[in-house]
């Protein structure tokens, strides 16, 4: 769902019954320069603005390559969130 902020700014919002709303009132694709992101403590997802990353490619390759060397480790969380 979309709605307008007071500060004229697009605000939105995942919803479970779409047939509740009217048609215009519904996204039919991702705006650019969204995403969907799940919150990591919690599982709740979001629809947000894309994050810039203080982490690099490069970085974010090198962690999985060290974690995939210790195998008593099988999950972890990398948040790339700045």
């Amino acid at each position: 769902m979309r709605a307008t902020t007071k500060k004229e700014g697009t605000w939105y919002d995942i919803i479970r019954h779409p047939e509740c709303y009217a048609d215009d009132e519904l996204l039919l694709q991702l705006p650019r320069g969204f995403e969907f992101y799940e919150c990591p403590f919690g599982a709740r997802v979001v629809l947000r603005k894309v994050l810039k990353s203080k982490i690099t490619d490069g970085e974010i390759n090198i962690i999985e390559q060290v974690m995939q060397q210790h195998e008593s480790v099988k999950d972890y969380l990398l948040n790339r969130d700045e």
